[in-house]
């Protein structure tokens, strides 16, 4: 691991090396991307650029208009771009590109030509690109490739490496048969956000090792049902938000995930899906679904994913309409106003495996023992607007990690039963008419560490009038935002002491000292005020080498809460001396010049009042001394330092040395007296300035020729290394090329090919989300909290070359021998 470390930090450093000694183009900004090579960002480019560095990533993204860029012969070779592997050329007004453009570039990998105005390609301007497999030519006007007339109808484009092609926004209204003749490698097809009507059934029939096709967005009313008999290996299909209204006749048998949602599907038969016998995400979303066959599901025995919701179904569905699933992870119903209720006796079947429900905004008015019995093992419950009013004991099982039953009409918590040692970290009751809380309520759930009582009736935060009160000692995040609370105080906190969260705005509070005691309270514990300052304290206490990073240092919000609740903004304000009260003024040492003088201003804290006294030398009548009188308190932005008033020749001036301020100002200038806050806690002692500028100089030149010289060694191994290992570099890259195994009986699910973590985001080039479906909501499933991911090891294909066949040279023996 330390030798893995080192390595990388001297390749960074000669990285950084050779950016600074090489040659960047005018126009261009190059920077090292970690360890994965130089990236190079240009505003513009031209064959007359030059580049004297072995860029791996070039980003011509955003390219204006009047810079007039033009793709021309080999115009990225003779540009000193042989090695890259990685080109964008992304949302500019590119219009048309030299068949040889691309030429020389036998590292090209990736290319994004998305956003552009491409309309016509030539189909072999990739065939000299023999390692390139990521192509995007996304929302570029292509659908003039594919007509009858187009001069390209041969095929579409020519690249014998290509595994993932993106071709969503293209306006294409038609696919022709000889489209993807020359794209037999592919495994992923984005033909997303198109206006594609028909596919004619040979158009997929070259794309034997097709894994993941995206069609949604289009205009598609069927699909024939022999168009996909070729692809044995798809297991990913998305046809979301289409006019599709059926799937009979239509079988693949390796599918494992179909996106149906916002489809035209009202009746969902015995026979819908009897071609997808392996289906693990089903999801019908949208679909205006009013009746489903209790046999419509049965043969799916690997379904782990469904999705129903915003749809028309009405209740109760029948009880075995799941009864084979029996390796169901996620139910989603929600959005189903009309369901009103469970089945009289609860779902049949076994759900051992079933850890999310979504019965939200159902109709529901109460649970019953008998509705969830059977899924016991559920962790989180979504049950939010609906008609609620109470839970019976029973109903909730104690693996519930989640619980949602806001916007229900729950009046009084003692009517949701908790069982005893539930698991329950989050509740959500926001929107419900609760009128009191108490501690005692939460006796079954040790584990609560989110409770949220937004919009709710309480006039007040806990009911003092429960005999038996338990400390929530886990709660950190209480929401109480938008209630009827006029009174709080420091006691209201007895029983969260661990708070990390209180949100308290929305509330009728009184400005008085309890409440003034319970934000200074709060500030020093570092209690944020609201959901945003959480979420900054978060961030902030993630910051690398942020760990000396003390509570306070972010801004709590309580300032702007009490500025709110006591309608004023707290000035500073000055009072005239009082004769009467010699305790109350101080007269300043007499100054000398160039010095300070060692007067000393502490604090005396009587009830609600501060004092200022001053120690020191022996006052001296002087014109330039000075009166200084009691100060009051104040519940805004407090002082919280100590200041000293000595009289210089010099302007004003401030130093602070670990929590102790000097302040120095000449004799015609005016003092005002500040209002200090209620959470000073000590007396401040003025400390001689001491300079540490030299021992910091001569450490930091140390460090600056160290790092100078190991960066030049560095330089100096790593040009050497590459001319070393050249030719044994070019063979290795030859065969990096990684994808995920796959198996005539057991398909998987596609996964894109691995990239360096430490790669910008710029190249990157397939998303399957498509941008146009900004509108849609998007089909996925939360992930178990308690669940382990398991990632499947990537293996390289299947390539023999010659350096490993046994026909190369070394591997031949004699027959003597």
């Amino acid at each position: 691991m330390r030798r893995l470390l080192l390595y990388d930090i001297v390749t960074l450093l000669a990285s950084v090396f050779l950016v600074s000694g090489g040659d960047c183009p005018t126009y261009c900004k190059c920077d090292t991307a970690g360890t994965s090579g130089i990236l190079a960002k240009c505003s513009a480019f031209d064959k007359g650029q030059h580049f004297g560095l072995e860029v791996a990533y070039l980003d011509l993204s955003d390219i204006p208009k009047t810079s007039g860029l033009q793709l021309t012969d080999q115009i990225f070779a003779k540009a000193g771009l042989k090695r890259v592997s990685s080109i964008t050329v992304a949302n500019s007004t590119l219009k048309v590109i030299d068949v040889n453009a691309f030429h020389g570039l036998y590292n090209l990998n990736q290319l994004n030509l998305s956003g552009n105005h491409l309309g016509l390609l030539e189909p072999d301007m990739f065939a000299n690109n023999t390692h390139l497999e990521r192509l995007s030519l996304s929302k570029n006007p292509l659908q003039y490739m594919q007509v009858e007339s187009s001069p390209y109808k041969g095929y579409f484009l020519n690249i014998p490496s290509l595994q993932e092609l993106d071709l969503s926004g293209c306006s294409l209204s038609h696919l022709l048969p000889t489209m993807f003749n020359k794209l037999t490698t592919v495994l992923y097809v984005n033909l997303a956000s198109n206006n594609i009507s028909d596919i004619p059934k040979a158009t997929f029939a070259p794309l034997q090792d097709l894994e993941d096709l995206d069609l949604s967005s289009n205009k598609l009313s069927q699909l024939r049902s022999d168009m996909f008999e070729n692809n044995l290996e798809m297991v990913s299909l998305n046809i979301r938000n289409n006019s599709l209204s059926s799937l009979k006749g239509v079988t693949i048998e390796s599918l494992e995930k179909l996106d149906l949602g916002q489809c035209k599907f009202s009746i969902i038969d015995a026979d819908t899906f009897s071609g997808f016998p392996d289906i693990r995400e089903l999801n019908l979303d949208g679909n205006g679904i009013t009746s489903i066959n209790s046999g419509a599901f049965k043969n799916m025995t690997k379904l782990q994913n469904l999705d129903l919701s915003n749809n028309k179904l009405t209740g109760p569905l029948s009880d075995d309409i799941f009864i084979s699933n029996i390796q169901l992870e996620t139910l989603k119903l929600a959005n189903n106003p009309e369901m009103k209720k469970f089945p009289e006796t609860g779902f049949q079947g076994v759900f051992s495996e079933l850890y999310l429900l979504d019965m939200s905004r159902c109709g529901l008015t109460h649970l019953d023992e008998h509705d969830l019995k059977r899924m016991s093992r559920i962790e989180r419950l979504y049950l939010h607007e609906n008609e609620i009013q109470y839970i019976k004991p029973g109903v909730l099982s104690p693996k519930v990690i989640y619980l949602d039953l806001s916007a229900n009409k729950i009046a009084h918590l003692e009517q949701v039963s908790f069982p005893s040692g539930s698991s329950l970290k989050t509740l959500k009751l926001s929107g419900n008419p609760i009128k009191k809380i108490s501690p005692a309520y939460f006796v079954n759930t040790p584990r609560l560490t989110r409770l949220n009582l937004e919009s709710c009736d309480l006039r007040q935060l806990w009911d003092s009038s429960e005999s038996a009160l338990h400390s929530l000692k886990v709660l950190s995040y209480l929401n109480l935002a938008n209630n009827k609370i006029k009174n709080l105080s420091s006691k209201d906190l007895e029983y969260i002491h661990y708070v990390q969260t209180l949100v308290l705005s929305g509330n009728p509070l009184t400005c008085n000292d309890d409440l003034k005691e319970l934000v200074k309270l709060l500030t020093e514990n570092g209690v944020a005020s609201s959901d945003s300052t959480e979420k900054k304290h978060f961030e902030e206490m993630n910051i690398p080498g942020s760990v000396d990073i003390v509570p306070v240092k972010y801004d709590l919000g309580w300032e702007a809460f009490m500025n709110h609740i006591c309608e004023k903004k707290q000035n500073l304000i000055a009072h005239t001396p009082n004769p009467n009260e010699s305790s109350k003024t101080v007269t300043d040492a007499e100054p000398t010049s160039g010095a300070f003088s060692k007067s000393v201003i502490a604090l005396e804290h009587t009830s609600d009042e501060y004092t200022m006294r001053v120690t020191g030398p022996e006052p001296v009548s002087d014109e330039s001394s000075k009166t200084v009188t009691e100060y009051e308190p104040s519940s805004d932005e407090a002082i919280k330092r100590v200041i000293s008033l000595e009289p210089l020749t010099d302007d004003a001036e401030m130093v602070t040395d670990n929590e102790e301020i000097v302040f120095t100002t000449t004799p015609d200038s005016e003092h005002v007296a500040r209002d200090f806050s209620d959470d000073i806690h000590k007396d401040l002692v003025i400390h001689a300035k001491t300079n540490y500028m030299w021992p910091i100089i001569l450490v930091s030149l140390t460090a600056l020729l160290t790092i100078l010289g190991l960066t030049i060694l560095a330089a100096f191994l790593l040009r050497w290394t590459r001319q070393r290992n050249g030719y044994r570099n070019k063979i290795a890259r030859r065969h990096s090329i990684s994808r995920t195994p796959r198996s005539k009986h057991r398909s998987t699910l596609y996964q894109q090919l691995y990239e360096d973590p430490n790669t910008p985001t710029t190249p990157i080039m397939m998303s399957k989300v498509v941008e146009y479906q900004s509108d849609q909501q998007m089909f996925s499933f939360p992930p178990r909290e308690t669940s382990v991911t398991s990632t499947t090891p990537v293996q390289p294909l299947n390539r023999v070359s010659y350096l490993s066949s046994p026909f190369h040279h070394s591997n031949i023996v004699p027959d003597s021998v």
